[in-house]
């Protein structure tokens, strides 16, 4: 084989190694940056949703109370479309976790509480207004009891889609650190790989070289055996 075409060949081996290195480097960084991604952005979206339905909820409540004290239910479509809006928003957020059922999970129970507290709303201000306050109380009662479970479980959903985050997060911190270390580990095996194609061309370089100077050096002193330039010619 030629010096030349030693070159060509070693030059290509080179360029496979380092397309490979990148496609490695980008399948596993481009994973690592999903995935970081991916954490945020369930962070963000629960937490705000989860804001923005309890808000709702509340907002409900108050309404609830407020109809209850005066014995009146002219305010109780406020209540109806306040609570279907967080109902809607936690569908949404429910239809967006479809490969969390841990935090899916949690909404259900969520859901399941607000439509608690509706229906006791409307059996508790009903009460009122026919002026059956024995019942109205008793309704009162279980009525707070539901809107504290409520609290509770929009709360435990903004907790543990916070944690639920944050693993997610450093898991995808942890891949990312190790991709970083094979790349380092490929490139310093690359750098070797390199150092030793060198050191191959740079040996073949200089072995041909010596037999054509000693070919040379032969014909110089009259030795018209040519088998040393023979040599050269070939290695060449």
């Amino acid at each position: 084989m030629t010096i030349t075409r030693r070159l060509q060949l070693n030059t290509l081996v080179v360029a496979v190694m380092l397309l490979l290195i990148a496609i490695f480097a980008w399948l596993f960084i481009g994973t690592s940056v999903e995935r970081l991604q991916t954490a945020k952005a369930l962070l963000a979206d629960v937490t705000l949703e989860a804001a923005a339905v309890r808000s709702e909820f509340n907002r409900a409540i108050e309404i609830v109370n407020a109809a209850y004290n005066d014995g009146d239910d002219e305010r109780m479509e406020e209540v109806d479309a306040a609570i279907a809006s967080g109902l809607d928003r936690l569908e949404t957020m429910k239809q967006s976790l479809q490969d969390r059922e841990d935090i899916a999970g949690l909404v259900d129970k969520v859901m399941v509480a607000g439509r608690d507290v509706q229906e006791i709303a409307h059996e508790m201000v009903d009460a009122s207004v026919d002026q059956d306050y024995g019942t109205a109380g008793k309704l009162h009662q279980s009525f707070t009891a539901s809107g504290e479970v409520l609290e509770l479980a929009v709360l435990d959903l903004d907790e543990q889609s916070r944690l639920a985050s944050d693993l997610d997060f450093a898991a995808a911190e942890e891949s990312a650190l190790q991709s970083r270390v094979l790349i380092s580990i490929s490139s310093i095996g690359v750098l070797l790989v390199l150092a030793g194609l060198g050191f191959f061309i740079n040996r073949s370089i200089t072995r041909s070289v010596k037999i054509v100077v000693d070919g040379a050096h032969c014909l110089s002193q009259g030795d018209i055996n040519l088998s040393s330039m023979d040599r050269a010619r070939y290695e060449n």
